[in-house]
């Protein structure tokens, strides 16, 4: 259950992300084949209608609302989703931690508030039913709220309503459980310890006003929480537990009377008082005089990142015109002239992103994010000087009339289209929007623009000065002075004033130095209209297959169109990979200030390499299509990126592989575990070195060769038709002079068969400090019957594992187990990662649990409860996509992994049908307890120095007890100076 994790995203949200490096999925999306702003809490709701139209609703809403208020003041919103596959039910309570008197007493408390209650005193009682009624359940604790949220079956909604409000009427908040929970927060604490964004915002924080609560540190451990009793967990229950500062949504197929009597029922003897949260100081950090601050931050992963922050007005008060955002849209514009162009222009940067929030309504931010060259690295003072003059240009010509109008029609046309809004997410973001913008505007004002507010953008601007500023840079190599407390963050702050500050204090606007306002975007959508069509195959021949899926269900005016492009181009040596991640970069790049525009009309692209060969997405708005195959078709072929640029990209993968090494326990252990069992990889090692080689002209060589063979096999969605989808594709593949890629010569997946009674183990010592364990069984092929057997026994045990290892052993944040398809292989696997035992211990506990209660347990089931947890697995199945772009990723899948059988999801279902408990028997007595091959992969961290077990294969050992033959084959597969040579 995150503290900050989930709620950070909300708290300080920076819009205008760019579509470039800083944009988070960027480089995830390309080396993948490797491996709200708040407000304050609404006021006086009492007066609010039973009844309450929607004040502004979309035009793919099919939901009936209603808001109400019960005796003790907390506010429900009820909503009738006919479609709805599962009930939600999500409640949140107006404080968090910035109201905490002791560091991590919110989040502790968060975790204590599921262990039990006077009328339901077992501790996972509602996980339990939960897990039997096919729901999850999680929660979060944000700066200034906590937020509880679970789904459920409709069948199992009444019961569980009365075990979840019972834990806000009556907790037991027992201390027998308390040191478990601590350690739970200590776990979690241990994952953020080794994450630089979490250190960044760590350190950056410290630099607060003395005694300010934005210093503190928040998440908690086990020795700000130590001694903690019942007593004091009960005082913050009396403190702040209060309906009257509560919002709560229950979504369901219910009728709104129905919902609204149970909510009456269950939620009407929450304690109800008055609250008087602890004041918070908005001004969190004072500007200085003629001078700046200036953190280092030094990061684990090779990085470099400046970030120029502002604190600024208080931006819940001007929800209306969103200052904010606007400045962020120009800041933030990657037009030609604009602050982004300028800076690669002068190979000082990557990517830029702006923009601002809040995380109280006190506290407001906005800032500036840059991904920084070498180059700018060293000259950071000259970075800063461009954004000040950029600063400049918008105080002298503020927001131009067009682009309000361009933001906020896009914003409308979005919020008309927006998709029909399922799952657990939508019950906890309507909470969320409740409780910050009040039940009068919490559907429209996250969304819209009401106004141009000249004033409140130049209130926002004056705020955005050197002495108001601190800037952060966060790199691998930054000089350091001190360590923090809790992360051990090494940093360094300082003023800096002199002709550094005057420089920046004086940075100007002028017409001739190369900035330039953003133009207007000539591709804003016009004609939004709905065609009819029925879905079917469009293309089939030898170049390979394109197949239409209409939509009729969510009639949205956008077009969504998928190729899997197969070359052998993408994924046949280490170098090859190494120029298809560089050749995607570039011809990103080349496209960024058209793409730019595009973005911000609704019209989006993606283009990832992966191991068949390259994966393009295209959609938006249907107005607007053939612009943006226009333009896709262009940059494919064309990078016009000089030599500067190449070498700073460059260095940028170089450095972000070369950092693969440092990340979580548990993803090293996945590296390897594919290691082992995919014959076709490369290692790191190899790539990086390829990497390092290459020059430009070698990716334009690569970019004319890269389709001369290619198999396509494509799925296109949404509001066209099958003569606007092939002159889409022939557009796009036209100029590629491809030729037919033969089945023999296309990637094939060749995952390892492990010998029946084999056990593998293999342990690599790592950069992070967490261990984990990567413990997995290999039950055979993956025909639907035996993938559909697997995947239920995981369903029945899953909750036992969590509740066992993690809630009662309490080893690691990290506990669960899976079951998945890997190529046509089952798996079923445990994964935990731990700060604070060995992976060989973790290793005894996961085989103590499948010898005493593996099998136990499924034979403990009444008919009744593997019933349920049977119909789970079906209605998952059942259960259509909630959104145009889920249902197209599903077609796109049986397209491709199901060789365009899309009545696969029929044969998974009449799987499920077939098997009867005794088959789930059998099969967790040959799991848990047979002879069934197992992979284990013990990830030892950089402070453990246990001995290596005999048998266990390290990169270092020659010898093992096991088999010298799997041994050498298992190193050959996972340590570079054994491996062959490509």
């Amino acid at each position: 259950m995150p503290s900050a994790a989930a709620a950070s995203k909300k708290a300080f949200s920076f819009r205008n992300w760019g579509t470039g490096l800083l944009a988070g999925t960027f480089l995830t999306t390309s080396m993948s084949f490797l491996a709200p702003d708040f407000a304050p809490a609404a006021t006086n709701d009492n007066n609010v209608q039973q009844q309450m139209q929607q004040p502004a609703k979309s035009k793919a809403h099919k939901e009936e609302k209603r808001i109400v208020t019960l005796e003790n003041g907390l506010t429900f919103l009820i909503v009738r989703d006919p479609e709805a596959e599962k009930a939600m039910v999500s409640l949140g309570v107006g404080v968090g931690q910035l109201h905490e008197w002791r560091p991590g007493l919110a989040h502790d408390f968060e975790h204590m508030l599921f262990l039990g209650t006077e009328k339901y005193p077992q501790p996972a009682i509602l996980f339990s039913f939960l897990n039997q009624f096919g729901g999850n359940t999680n929660a979060f604790t944000a700066t200034d709220k906590t937020v509880y949220m679970y789904d459920v079956r409709e069948d199992g909604l009444e019961k569980s309503l009365d075990i979840f409000s019972d834990y806000f009427k009556t907790p037991l908040l027992n201390t027998d459980y308390a040191e478990k929970e601590i350690e739970a927060v200590n776990n979690e604490d241990s994952q953020y310890r080794g994450v630089d964004v979490w250190r960044i915002k760590r350190a950056q924080d410290m630099i607060s006003e003395p005694g300010h609560t934005k210093a503190e540190f928040h998440v908690g451990n086990g020795k700000t929480l130590a001694g903690i009793s019942q007593e004091e967990l009960l005082k913050f229950w009396k403190t702040f537990y209060s309906a009257k500062i509560m919002k709560g949504t229950i979504i369901s197929t219910k009728s709104l009377d129905e919902m609204e009597k149970l909510i009456r029922s269950h939620f009407s003897a929450i304690p109800s008082f008055d609250v008087t949260l602890p004041a918070v100081d908005p001004q969190f950090r004072k500007p200085l005089k003629d001078a700046y601050r200036l953190l280092q931050v030094k990061t684990i992963k090779d990085m470099r990142q400046m970030t120029m922050e502002f604190p600024t007005i208080n931006l819940p008060l001007h929800r209306d015109s969103r200052p904010e955002d606007l400045i962020g849209t120009v800041l933030g514009n990657e037009g030609p002239g604009s602050l982004l162009s300028r800076l690669k222009e002068d190979g000082l940067a990557l990517a830029v992103s702006a923009g601002g929030g809040s995380e109280h309504p006190a506290i407001n931010s906005m800032a500036v994010n840059i991904a920084l060259t070498e180059k700018g690295m060293q000259e950071y003072e000259r970075v800063a000087e461009t954004v000040f003059a950029h600063i400049d240009m918008l105080r002298q010509e503020g927001i131009r009339d067009y682009i309000f109008d361009e933001t906020k029609t896009m914003a409308q046309i979005n919020f008309d289209w927006k998709p029909h809004q399922k799952g657990i997410r939508h019950a906890t973001n309507l909470v969320s929007e409740m409780m910050d913008y009040g039940v009068d505007h919490f559907e429209t004002r996250p969304h819209l623009f009401e106004k141009l507010d000249a004033s409140a953008v130049k209130a926002v601007l004056n705020t955005m000065t050197p002495e108001n500023m601190m800037i952060t840079l966060a790199a691998k190599n930054v000089e350091t002075s001190q360590v923090e407390k809790y992360y051990g963050v090494e940093y360094s702050i300082e003023q800096i004033g002199g002709a550094s500050f005057e420089r920046l204090k004086n940075a100007r606007y002028a017409s001739d130095s190369g900035i330039a306002y953003p133009a207007k975007n000539p591709f804003m959508p016009e004609k939004l209209e709905l065609a009819e069509e029925k879905p079917h195959l469009v293309m089939d021949n030898e170049m390979g297959q394109i197949w239409a899926q209409f939509d009729n269900s969510f009639r949205e005016p956008k077009f969504l169109l998928t190729l899997l492009l197969e070359t052998p181009s993408a994924y046949s040596t280490p170098e090859n990979v190494a120029k298809a991640v560089l050749y995607q970069v570039l011809i990103e790049e080349s496209g960024r200030e058209n793409t730019y525009q595009l973005a911000q009309a609704g019209l989006e692209h993606g283009f990832a390499p992966t191991k068949e060969g390259f994966i393009l997405k295209l959609g938006g708005y249907t107005d607007r299509r053939d612009d943006l195959v226009a333009h896709v078709a262009k940059t494919l072929s064309q990078i016009t990126s000089g030599e500067d640029e190449f070498e700073n990209i460059k260095d940028f993968y170089v450095r972000s592989l070369s950092s693969e090494k440092a990340s979580p326990a548990s993803a090293r252990g996945g590296y390897y575990f594919k290691k082992i069992l995919n014959a076709n990889g490369f290692h790191e090692e190899d790539i990086l070195a390829a990497m390092s080689k290459l020059t430009l002209q070698d990716i334009r060589d690569y970019s004319q060769k890269a389709f001369e063979r290619v198999r396509i096999t494509g799925i296109a969605d949404g509001n066209w038709n099958d003569a606007d989808i092939l002159k889409s594709v022939n557009a796009l593949t036209g100029s590629m002079n491809s030729r037919p890629l033969p089945e023999n010569e296309r990637f094939k997946k060749d995952v390892a068969t492990l010998e029946r009674g084999e056990t593998i183990s293999f342990s690599q010592k790592i950069q992070n400090e967490n261990n984990a364990i990567l413990y997995t069984i290999q039950p055979g092929k993956a025909d639907p019957k035996s993938l559909a057997a697997v995947t239920l026994l995981n369903s029945i045990v899953s909750m036992d594992v969590f509740t066992q290892l993690r809630t009662e052993q309490q080893l690691g944040y990290l506990v669960q187990s899976f079951a998945q398809k890997t190529a046509d292989k089952t798996l079923f696997g445990f994964v935990i990662q731990s700060n604070r035992y060995s992976p060989f211990l973790l290793q005894e506990r996961i085989e103590g649990w499948m010898k005493e209660r593996g099998v136990q347990m499924i034979e403990a089931l009444s008919d009744e409860e593997f019933e349920n947890f049977r119909q789970n697995e079906i209605q998952k199945l059942l259960t259509p996509p909630d959104s145009l772009w889920k249902k197209h990723a599903k077609s796109y899948m049986l397209a491709t992994e199901e060789k365009g059988d899309f009545d696969a999801t029929e044969k998974y279902i009449n799987a499920y049908r077939q098997i009867t408990k005794e088959d789930v028997i059998a099969l967790a007595k040959e799991v848990f307890t047979g002879n069934m091959p197992k992979l284990i992969v013990p990830i030892r961290g950089s402070k453990n120095n246990d001995p290596v077990p005999g048998g266990v294969i390290t990169c270092d050992n020659k010898e093992t007890n096991g088999n010298a033959e799997r041994a050498a084959w298992v190193r050959s597969r996972t340590c570079p100076e054994t491996s062959p040579s490509p």
